[in-house]
């Protein structure tokens, strides 16, 4: 979800944070149980769990790193919107959710416990040729946005970006994970690239707990809803 400028939700989070970032999160626990019961069955093929990334995560600043409570921060971050097209601040709230879904994932893949049979792994499929970011709240058309224009780069269709997460899927377990499963790769164009290539802070485990805790914290959540690895 994208584009759709300043939305609060019912559960009182940034609509945007939340579809993109909060929800993947709360799901990636809830399915642990599940996860571990499927790695179980074969060690030779581990639980494979991959989180949706974007390139774009390289463009944002993310200043809430720097805040006790980062997720907080970017969930009460006000932006502005426009009723015709796209808000840049609304697409670099997009950039941030998901620049946090990066973070999250390799604390996901640290908290699991070592028996766990799971392999953790990113992918993002690039500037794709779709509706995100092209219709407001209401699902009315906004103004189009020449991307190719705007960055140079020819959208891919979704059959070509779905390329890249279908290799992650379903490669071979050494091709994917090349230096172990509890390595956690990030695919983009058909290849595996440092996470820190694309976006600096990915590196920082740190704020990697930080924002794992603080979106625990935000959730509310308790031992009787998701294993205490996680909390």
């Amino acid at each position: 979800m994208n584009g759709i400028g300043k939305v609060i939700s019912e559960d009182g989070f940034d609509l945007i944070l939340q579809v993109n970032y909060i929800a993947p999160a709360l799901l990636s626990m809830l399915l642990y149980p599940v996860f571990a019961r499927t790695g179980a069955l074969d060690k030779a093929h581990p639980a494979r769990f991959l989180w949706v990334m974007t390139e774009g995560s390289g463009l944002v600043p993310f200043d809430e790193s720097l805040d006790a409570h980062p997720i907080e921060a970017l969930n009460e971050k006000p932006y502005e919107q426009d009723a015709t097209r796209e808000p840049d601040d609304s697409r670099m709230q997009y950039f941030a959710a998901k620049l946090v879904c990066l973070l999250a994932c390799h604390e996901y893949a640290r908290r699991i416990p070592s028996s766990a049979k799971i392999a953790v792994a990113a992918a993002a499929p690039g500037l794709v040729a779709t509706e995100v970011g092209q219709k407001d709240i209401n699902g009315n058309n906004l103004e189009p946005v020449d991307f190719e224009t705007l960055v140079s780069v020819r959208p891919r269709t979704p059959e070509e970006g779905a390329r890249t997460i279908v290799l992650a899927a379903t490669y071979p377990v050494e091709a994917v994970w090349k230096v172990g499963s509890r390595h956690v790769p990030f695919f983009t164009s058909m290849q595996e690239m440092d996470t820190e290539y694309i976006v600096q802070k990915s590196g920082d485990p740190e704020l990697r707990r930080n924002v794992w805790e603080d979106t625990v914290r935000l959730s509310k959540l308790t031992d009787d809803e998701v294993d205490s690895c996680f909390l």
